[in-house]
């Protein structure tokens, strides 16, 4: 290996999938290591927490990946992690922001359950998940779910379904961000603060305000036109987010 492809390897947020070693929950963070994991190399690990890796059990992806690690641990499978290169979970160890089950091709476990993608109502299965990852912004109660999966339809390639949280810009009829209140989009469901909002296609107005997703201030601008809000469902996920739970 040349010194490039060394260096690259080194860099690689993924590791390669290992069988986890050892588990443990510290003020609702899990820590937990591989059999493959190496040191890591950022910048905030403490030394004697440098083979360890964090999940905050306070987010819906974090509960998602404990669950993955319960079943890695109970089916003897191996996992491989994407780090999020910091340590926002837990001073001076290496976040996690995904982690995947690698296949498990023994017979011992031929019969074992698989870890399934689910509507909100907890019954209508999505299909079976491969990977999941929480993008959250640091500063404002908004970011992005992204779950990977596969289902019966058969295809090249795995199935991605995102779904953004509280960083829609609600629009308002007049100035000082009064009247009616839309959106710039019609028909595209958006998770906004529990619930899924999206433009109604046959009441579009003139706005004239925009309310910021972040701090929540208002400010005025020039009049465009934008779809008054209606509550909806997300045509996959049901009324709420998906759920991630063993079959």
């Amino acid at each position: 290996m040349n010194k490039l492809a060394l260096l690259c390897a080194l860099c690689s947020p993924l590791t390669i999938a290992g069988p986890i070693t050892q588990i443990e929950i510290e003020n609702n963070t899990v820590l937990f290591s591989t059999s493959s994991m190496a040191p890591s190399t950022v910048a905030c690990v403490a030394e004697d927490k440098n083979q360890l890796r964090s999940i905050s059990l306070d987010s819906h992806s974090g509960r998602a990946m404990y669950s993955l690690l319960i079943t890695a641990v109970a089916k003897q499978q191996a996992v491989a992690v994407t780090s999020a290169q910091d340590c926002a979970d837990l001073a001076g160890v290496e976040r996690v922001q995904s982690l995947r089950l690698a296949p498990n091709t023994s017979a011992s476990n031929s019969n074992t359950r698989s870890i399934g993608l689910y509507a909100s109502d907890g019954i209508t299965r999505i299909g079976t998940l491969v990977d999941t990852a929480h993008y959250k912004d640091s500063s404002y109660d908004s970011g992005q779910y992204r779950w990977t999966y596969i289902d019966n339809e058969g295809g090249v390639d795995y199935k991605t379904l995102t779904i953004s949280y509280n960083n829609a810009d609600i629009q308002h009829e007049y100035s000082g961000c009064r009247g009616r209140q839309g959106l710039s989009k019609h028909g595209v469901p958006v998770y906004h603060h529990g619930k899924y909002i999206m433009g109604d296609k046959n009441a579009p107005f003139t706005s004239s305000a925009d309310r910021s997703p972040q701090n929540y201030s208002c400010f005025n601008r020039q009049d465009k036109t934008s779809y008054e809000i209606i509550e909806t469902e997300h045509p996959i996920c049901g009324a709420g987010l998906c759920l991630v739970k063993e079959d």
